[in-house]
């Protein structure tokens, strides 16, 4: 049940490779849970073969993904299997306050569970990412300043309170991290980095399939690691972080001359339109990104560091320079050169992440009826 949870949806044969089991011990393990309720069958065909296709039942429950961005709200409904039910995106003024945003994402959960004809008893759980440090013991934001209008703000009782059932919530980079670890470009990986480059930086790392949080919750924030001790000063407060270089906010400022008023698919589009500026922007952010990662890299060893968030719809423009710095700057390995790739699942990796969190949580908790 966890390989089948966790992947959303295995062949039999898949399942024996995952558990190591025999394909005869595995179909009759299927049999058992599918006439109990708590999986589903289906036949499928894979590479021209017929074959049994399972995944969670549906009456196991349902769980919510909610992903906070910096200018933007989405919000997914998944059954117990990760079949994205419902989905929806919805812009946020860039400033938008926590109650406000809570109240919003709770009523597209209700609206969400109303479109599927589900009660409001079969939520199991909700995951909801934000973009800033999350301390997962409190569910509230751990540093002061990263989102106005949010510091002490009890994020997970919120909207607990709101929907009656249990909240689970942390950084949208870690979210990110833990999605593309599990079903995405890190799938396979038992070390993996996460990097959201949008209007902000984020960065996220899973090992051994856990999220690692640190002491308080700022592992990972990339960020707010300094390229430059005598750069510009961050919101973070400090000076030189890779934020101020190459977060969107920057590169549109250094086009606003001579481009007008952009917005970063504007930049984005232009560049794979070959635009020499946007391309050169996008070019110099690649290579900041770069000079971070190497650090990251030489004190973690990722197996693979993934890129996710708007800027790395650039592709190759960002990615190429990106790579050649990380090479540059890590220490040699026999293993070759970390590989850098794009994210797989794209601008819902975060909300993806989240519905992974809830649905992690609802197993560990028994409501699946399974024990960690």
């Amino acid at each position: 049940m966890s390989a089948v949870q966790q992947r959303g949806s295995l062949t039999q044969i898949e399942l024996a490779g995952v558990t190591g089991l025999s394909p005869a011990t595995v179909s009759n393990i299927v049999k058992e849970l599918t006439a109990a309720g708590v999986l589903h069958t289906a036949h499928s065909t894979r590479n021209g073969r017929r074959a049994l296709q399972v995944t969670l039942a549906r009456g196991l429950g349902l769980v919510a993904g909610v992903h906070f961005g910096t200018r933007s709200l989405r919000v997914s409904l998944a059954d117990a299997s990760m079949r994205v039910l419902a989905d929806q995106r919805m812009p946020l003024a860039p400033d938008h306050r926590a109650d406000t945003g809570l109240q919003r994402a709770a009523l597209l959960v209700r609206e969400m569970l109303l479109d599927v004809d589900a009660a409001p008893d079969e939520l199991l759980g909700v995951g909801v990412g934000v973009p800033a440090p999350v301390d997962v013991r409190t569910g509230r934001i751990a540093t002061v300043g990263m989102m106005r209008g949010w510091d002490e703000v009890d994020v997970g009782g919120t909207l607990s309170d709101d929907l009656g059932a249990p909240v689970h919530v942390d950084n949208d980079a870690n979210l990110g991290a833990l999605a593309e670890a599990r079903s995405g470009a890190g799938a396979g990986h038992d070390a993996v980095a996460y990097l959201r480059v949008s209007h902000g930086i984020g960065g996220g790392i899973v090992l051994g399939g856990r999220i690692v949080h640190g002491r308080g919750g700022v592992a990972g924030e990339i960020g707010h690691v300094t390229i430059d001790e005598n750069g510009p000063i961050c919101r973070c407060g400090n000076r030189g972080c890779l934020e101020t270089f190459a977060g969107a906010g920057v590169l549109l400022a250094m086009l606003s001359e001579s481009r007008g008023p952009l917005t970063l698919r504007d930049v984005i589009d232009a560049a794979r339109a070959g635009d020499p500026g946007c391309r050169r922007v996008l070019f110099d952010a690649g290579q900041h990104l770069g000079v971070a990662t190497a650090s990251l890299c030489n004190l973690v060893d990722p197996e693979i560091v993934v890129v996710g968030g708007q800027l790395a719809d650039a592709g190759e423009i960002l990615l190429g320079p990106m790579r050649t710095v990380v090479e540059q700057r890590t220490m040699p390995s026999v293993s070759g050169p970390v590989s850098v790739v794009p994210s797989e699942h794209g601008a819902t990796a975060e909300v993806r992440g989240a519905l992974t969190l809830a649905l992690d949580r609802a197993r560990v908790g028994g409501a699946l009826g399974v024990s960690a």
